[in-house]
């Protein structure tokens, strides 16, 4: 029914405007034959007859406006044309083959079943997650050995056990990093270090707490 009446709809309205445009061209050709009248019923008649044509005409120019408004009202953008229907994923369908045992001597040969089971429909999303090893190893920090300044007047890091060359003046509780070097000079004992500042050099033993 919808159908026929999207049909019958504007072609009705685009018979009212074809009356409409030919009312409108006898108004002209009654106005152009109202002028070779001369002032008497003549051209009384030709003028009546030329207003009557142009109220009908738009009559029914109105009349198929209306209709093909209504046409155009009528029409949805989101009507589906035959074969447009929304595509909805249908749940595959497994089948199990399962062997059923027999339970006694001598009953008959085992039973073959096939169970159907449904895969569960994929979750939508945009994009695909990335697959992540949940069993990666991780890194163990590993400590650097170290030892604390402790000189109230602070301790001066030298270019060589025992020697002279004073490199950086190291104040109390300075952290540096043990590096392998160990030497004893004239009774006292050095270790070889690494400053916060990146310097490496010599302090003597007996001014730092090893950690």
């Amino acid at each position: 029914m919808t159908a026929v009446l999207n049909i019958v709809i504007p072609l009705v309205g685009a018979m009212f405007l074809l009356v409409a445009l030919v009312s409108i061209v006898r108004a002209l050709q009654s106005r152009s034959q109202s002028t070779r009248y001369t002032y008497g019923v003549g051209r009384q008649e030709a003028r009546r007859t030329m207003q009557i044509a142009v109220i009908r005409s738009v009559i029914f120019a109105v009349i198929g406006l209306i209709l093909l408004g209504v046409f155009g009202l009528s029409l949805r953008p989101n009507d589906m044309l035959p074969g447009d229907e929304a595509f909805t994923p249908q749940p595959t369908t497994t089948a199990t083959l399962v062997v059923i045992p027999p339970t006694a001597t001598g009953t008959p040969p085992p039973t073959v079943a096939i169970v159907a089971t449904e895969a569960p429909l994929p979750s939508p999303s945009p994009t695909n997650p990335l697959l992540v090893p949940t069993d990666l190893p991780t890194a163990t920090p590993t400590s650097v050995p170290s030892a604390i300044v402790n000189s109230e007047v602070g301790l001066y890091l030298r270019e060589a056990p025992g020697g002279t060359q004073e490199l950086e003046l190291l104040v109390n509780g300075t952290v540096l990093i043990l590096l392998p070097g160990r030497e004893t000079v004239d009774g006292v004992e050095w270790q070889q270090v690494r400053t916060p500042t990146g310097n490496e050099g010599w302090v003597a033993v007996q001014f730092i707490v090893y950690q």
